[in-house]
């Protein structure tokens, strides 16, 4: 008989932070569960703590080739045989002993739900402090319909917070890194049903060996991957929410203060880098100032 949910662990080295992680697990009430770990570490730490476990059984595969941020993530929510999957990275970890009982309450509660995530508690290892993020319920009432807000903001958090129907079978798209968890969260919403859980069911750790501490504020990543984002999903999203992540492209073009062709085309995007965005530069050459109050002002009243 398959468990009620799946506990997936894509892992890659910090064999400290994974302990902490498993001993959560090993304290969690709720035990209808099965706990897989993909392993991308180069060296077999992670290993021996999955074998020396006693706490309960693990699913644990090695890696034979490097797979990276997210694809190893889908990897791990690929051997879920759960009915639901609770995807964890490696270095966060269940808030409270309850934390699991309490996603498996929400999906009983609002059984037509698909996608839940929870408020987090945020512990910053470089300082030591810990402190809730809650999400903003005004906030809440604009991503059901526009979730292109995500982009400028990413509301939901990490994904450890969420918890999910293995049914959907909606991949993270592995062409991404920086936007990776805003762009799978903005497929979902398009076509299932999410729920917000106000408790503080995971704990997420903030470090400075975290691969987006890296990347935040990277001009080419976040330039590229946004566009890359809009190409993407302009054929399911509506004018409006185009019109979201066209206001976003001209913030941080003005942001990084791009004002060549050449520089977009560098970024090697999957396709043609779309015509407002050449437009924009063109006009950025011509009159900076202007041309940013003009592409503003047009976009809000959907002129492209």
């Amino acid at each position: 008989m398959n468990p009620k949910v799946s506990i997936c662990i894509p892992t890659f080295g910090q064999a400290a932070k994974f302990k902490v992680l498993l001993q959560s697990i090993a304290n969690q009430s709720f035990r209808d569960f099965e706990v897989i770990v993909t392993d991308d570490s180069p060296n077999d730490e992670i290993e021996q703590l999955c074998r020396n476990n006693q706490s309960f059984q693990i699913r644990y595969y090695k890696n034979l080739e490097v797979k990276g941020s997210p694809d190893n993530w889908n990897l791990a929510i690929s051997y879920a045989t759960g009915e639901w999957v609770k995807l964890i990275h490696h270095d966060d970890y269940f808030y409270s002993d309850d934390s699991l009982r309490n996603f498996v309450q929400a999906t009983e509660m609002d059984p037509d739900v698909d996608y839940f995530f929870s408020a987090t508690n945020i512990f910053d290892l470089k300082t030591g402090k810990q402190y809730p993020y809650e999400v903003p319920l005004n906030q809440l009432q604009n991503i059901d319909k526009y979730p292109a807000y995500l982009f400028p903001r990413n509301i939901i958090g990490a994904p450890s917070t969420g918890f999910f129907r293995k049914s959907m079978g909606i991949e993270y798209d592995k062409s991404l890194i920086w936007l990776v968890d805003v762009e799978y969260y903005s497929r979902i919403i398009n076509k299932y049903k999410i729920k917000y859980i106000p408790n503080l069911l995971i704990t997420t750790v903030i470090s400075s060996e975290q691969l987006s501490t890296g990347l935040k504020n990277k001009k080419d990543v976040e330039i590229r991957e946004l566009l890359y984002c809009y190409i993407k999903l302009k054929g399911t999203f509506n004018a409006f929410n185009m019109r979201i992540m066209r206001h976003r492209l001209i913030e941080i073009f003005q942001m990084f203060d791009v004002c060549s062709l050449k520089e977009l085309e560098s970024l090697r995007l999957i396709s043609s880098i779309p015509f407002f965005a050449k437009l924009l530069i063109i006009s950025v050459n011509v009159n900076k100032r202007l041309a940013y109050r003009l592409f503003f002002k047009f976009n809000q009243f959907n002129l492209f």
